[in-house]
């Protein structure tokens, strides 16, 4: 096993007893292959600097629309009160906002999920070493949970004969186990239809080497 203790964030999905089957898959497919797969889990890619501001600017904005159909009179007590209770409650939501999950998903734009995990992605595929091997036949299969987004990518040698389509199965169904809750499954089934992709390929050959470890990647 690469580790004997897990964060809370990725034990809510993943016991020790999981990652040792997702290890188990890596070696197996890689008896097959001359590529190395590499699976990873990283906490999140987007920064969430910007989602306490689009809390507050968001919050009064509706306190402003409110003022306008209630028609807002500084003369009236009940009034101030009112609006002294709602930049409070906007302050209150965007301070709490970067602590709970379901605020910063709601306060983050879809788009910038996308962008940052696909990054993200790419950070971590030459992070890992995937182009240093010797054939460039690294696989890397990536999810980016807060933004539950996956992408697959490929070194060098292997887009030449596969490209991304044919990995747009591969993660639909690696997706479609997520939500499913079945984290384990997902990892399992996505290192196991690479492999199978890869073995037509690129097989093993005699002088083949293990160069990259056969464990999941967790990191925030």
């Amino acid at each position: 096993m690469a580790m004997t203790t897990m964060q809370p964030w990725i034990s809510k999905h993943l016991s020790l007893t999981d990652l040792a089957e997702i290890e188990a898959a890596i070696a197996s497919v890689e008896t097959k292959t001359s590529g190395e797969v590499v699976p990873m889990i990283v906490r999140r890619s987007v920064s969430l600097r910007s989602a306490p501001y689009i809390a507050i600017m968001a919050a009064l904005s509706l306190l402003f629309v409110l003022a306008l159909i209630f028609q807002f009179d500084f003369a009236r007590t009940d009034h101030l009160v009112g609006l002294v209770i709602g930049v409070v409650a906007a302050l209150g939501l965007a301070v709490a906002t970067p602590f709970l999950i379901p605020l910063q998903k709601f306060f983050t734009l879809d788009g910038d999920e996308d962008e940052a995990a696909f990054e993200r992605a790419q950070l971590e595929f030459y992070q890992t070493g995937i182009p240093a091997t010797e054939g460039r036949t690294g696989v890397l299969i990536f999810v980016s949970l807060f933004e539950r987004r996956a992408f697959i990518l490929g070194d060098e040698s292997i887009s030449k004969r596969l490209n991304q389509e044919v990995w747009v199965e591969i993660t639909q169904a690696m997706v479609n186990r997520f939500k499913q809750k079945d984290f384990k499954g997902a990892f399992v089934g996505a290192i196991e239809a690479v492999g199978t992709k890869l073995a037509t390929e690129f097989p093993r050959a005699a002088n083949d080497r293990n160069e990259l470890h056969d464990h999941l990647i967790i990191k925030e």
